[in-house]
C-alpha cells in the first residue's frame, strides 16, 4: 500500500507549480477542479483496496494516513459538485428544465452497476431479498457494490432540483433552501439508523453552492468554456470571464501571499483542535470536512495541479467509485499467491473497467434519449 501511495504522490506532483500570480484566477475552473478530484479518487481507490488487502510490515505510512483522513477524501467531491451546479444555475438559461437529465444519468450509472454486481453475486451462489435489491437501485442498500456516496449525491440533486423549482433563478435562496433541506436529510438518516458515512461530510455540498456566490468563488471560475458535465463527477463546471483582476502590488501582494500560504496551515490546525475538543461528534465531523475543503481550496489558489493523468481520473470518479469493488472481490484469491500482484491487478482492472463502463454508459444514454426515456 505504501508503494501505491508513493505512485499517487508522484502522479499528483507531475506538472505541479507554484503560481501566486495567476492560479487563483481559475482555481474553480472545470479543468483545475477535475484534476483535484483525480487526486482524491486515487485515495478513495486505495481506501477501498485496503479493506480487502492484508496489511504488511511495510504499509504503516499508508494506514496512518488512512486513519487520519477517514471520510475527508470525499468532501471535495461534494463541494465541487455544489459549486458547479450553482455556477450552471447562474449561467445556463435552460438549466432547471434540463436538470432531471442529470439525475437520470447518475441513476442509470448506478442501476447498471447494481445489475452487474447482482449477476456476479448470484453466479457465486449469493442471494438477496427483493427489498434490498430495490433499495440498492437508489444507493440506499448495497449488493456488494459501493453505495452510500451515490445515495447521498442523488439526494442532494433531488434537494437541489426541488429548491430550484421553488426559487427558480434566485441563487442565494436556492443555496439557503439546499442547506436547510440537507439538515433535514441528515436528521432523517440519523433517525433511520444509517451509518454516519451517509451524512458526515454532506454539508460540503451546500457550502460549495454558497462559495460559488462569493467574490472569491466568482473570481476563481476562470475562462474555460468547456464545462462538460462536471457537476456529475463532483467537479465544478466553470466557464465565463471571471478572475481578470490584477494582483495588488507591493505590501498588498506580500500580505495576500502570506494569507494564502498561512491560511491552509491554520485550517488544518483547526481540524486538529475540533477533533480533540468536539462539542458534538457529528458537528465535529461536519466542521472538520468544511475546514478541510477550505484548506484545499486555499491551496489551489496558489498551487496549480494539472496533468493528463489526474484529469482522466477526475473525469471517471463515478465509474471508479461504482465499479472498484468488483475486481477487488473477484481477485482476492490471488493475494494468497502474491500480494503485490493482487494490488497491481486490482488497480489495473479498476482503471480498465472504469474506461469501458463510461463508454458503455455514454452509448446507452444516447440510445435512451433516442427512445424517449431521457429526452
Amino acid at each position: 500500500m505504501n508503494l501505491l501511495l508513493l505512485v499517487a504522490v508522484i502522479i499528483t506532483l507531475m506538472n505541479v507549480r507554484i503560481d501566486y500570480a495567476g492560479a487563483y484566477r481559475d482555481h474553480m475552473s472545470h479543468r483545475r477542479t477535475t484534476c483535484v478530484n483525480g487526486i482524491f479518487v486515487m485515495l478513495v481507490l486505495l481506501s477501498h483496496l485496503s479493506m480487502y488487502y492484508t496489511e504488511g510490515p511495510w504499509d504503516g505510512v499508508y494506514y496512518q494516513l488512512n486513519a487520519w483522513h477517514l471520510q475527508l477524501i470525499v468532501a471535495p467531491f461534494f463541494f465541487y459538485s455544489g459549486f458547479g451546479i450553482m455556477y450552471s444555475l447562474d449561467h445556463k438559461e435552460d438549466y432547471i428544465r434540463s436538470f432531471p437529465k442529470r439525475i437520470l444519468r447518475v441513476l442509470l450509472s448506478l442501476d447498471v452497476s447494481v445489475l452487474i454486481y447482482l449477476a456476479v453475486r448470484i453466479l457465486r451462489g449469493k442471494t438477496f431479498p427483493v427489498s434490498q435489491v430495490l433499495l440498492a437501485l437508489i444507493g440506499y442498500k448495497a449488493v456488494g457494490n459501493s453505495n452510500w456516496y451515490m445515495f447521498a449525491i442523488l439526494s442532494m440533486y433531488l434537494i437541489t432540483f426541488l429548491s430550484m423549482l421553488i426559487f427558480r433563478k434566485h441563487s442565494l435562496l436556492v443555496a439557503g433552501s439546499v442547506f436547510l433541506l440537507t439538515l433535514c436529510y441528515t436528521f432523517f438518516m440519523i433517525r433511520s439508523g444509517n451509518s454516519s458515512v451517509f451524512y458526515d461530510t454532506i454539508f460540503c455540498y451546500p457550502m460549495g453552492m454558497l462559495y460559488a456566490l462569493t467574490p472569491m468563488g466568482r473570481a476563481g471560475e476562470g475562462e474555460m468554456k468547456n464545462a462538460g458535465t462536471s457537476e456529475d463527477a463532483g467537479s465544478a463546471g466553470a466557464a465565463g470571464e471571471g478572475g481578470r483582476e490584477k494582483l495588488p502590488a507591493g505590501a498588498g501582494r506580500i500580505a495576500l501571499r502570506t494569507l494564502q500560504t498561512g491560511l491552509p496551515v491554520l485550517l488544518l490546525l483547526a481540524i486538529r483542535f475540533v477533533r480533540h475538543h468536539p462539542v458534538h461528534w457529528l458537528l465535529a465531523k461536519e466542521v472538520t470536512a468544511v475546514l478541510f475543503v477550505a484548506a484545499l481550496v486555499t491551496l489551489t489558489t496558489f498551487i496549480r495541479i494539472d496533468n493528463k493523468v489526474l484529469f482522466w481520473l477526475g473525469r471517471h470518479v463515478f465509474e471508479i467509485y461504482i465499479m472498484q469493488r468488483l475486481p477487488m472481490g473477484l481477485l482476492k484469491p490471488i493475494m494468497k499467491v502474491s500480494r503485490p500482484l493482487y494490488l497491481f491487478l486490482c488497480v489495473a482492472s479498476v482503471i480498465a473497467i472504469a474506461a469501458v463502463y463510461q463508454r458503455f454508459l455514454k452509448r446507452l444514454s444516447v440510445r435512451l434519449r433516442l427512445t424517449g426515456f431521457i429526452s
